[in-house]
């Protein structure tokens, strides 16, 4: 096997181990929902509930990312609890979201992980197609970047190291 492919391999070896780590520890939309509901949260958190719906919450974060420089501000401006009570920072509201369903810290840790992360803006818009999650040609809509730009990187590989291949091998 001559250098250049060994390179060229080793490349995208390298491009994908750097994507997988990048991916991480980082929670998915979908298992900080479910972590959500299987909380309990949803007893108020729900549409027609008493309080925000995961959804709006997940919007209000979006947009409050955009508009405040940082997530304890927001809180503070934004979230009325019961109708007149105000939390001065978005760890003493957690607090008390924690105490209303009992939920563990580790179980809390990665709510507020997540919702810090939508905050950021570091989590991307998953919206749901009509057709149950696929967005034709059964490509799921919930892909999120990282998979999408180590395709692309892989693609563009192998397409090189097909070309070296071929001009080296016609020399």
């Amino acid at each position: 096997m001559n250098r250049g492919l060994i390179f060229i391999l080793g490349l995208l070896l390298f491009s994908s181990l750097v994507a997988v780590a990048s991916t991480y520890g980082a929670v998915s939309e979908e298992e900080a929902r479910n972590r959500f509901t299987s909380l309990g949260c949803t007893s108020c958190h729900r549409p027609g509930g008493v309080a925000r719906s995961w959804d709006e919450i997940i919007s209000n974060l979006r947009s409050w990312g955009r508009q405040y420089q940082d997530i304890d501000e927001a809180v503070s401006n934004e979230v009325i609890y019961l109708g007149n009570i105000r939390f001065n920072s978005f760890d003493e509201l957690m607090a008390q979201m924690q105490r209303n369903v009992g939920a563990s810290d580790s179980d809390m840790a990665m709510l507020k992980e997540f919702f810090q992360a939508v905050f950021r803006g570091e989590v991307a818009d998953t919206p749901v197609a009509d057709d149950g999650g696929q967005g034709g040609m059964g490509i799921p809509m919930n892909m999120d970047t990282t998979s999408i730009v180590l395709a692309v990187v892989v693609i563009v590989i192998v397409v090189v190291a097909i070309a070296y291949i071929r001009t080296s091998s016609s020399k």
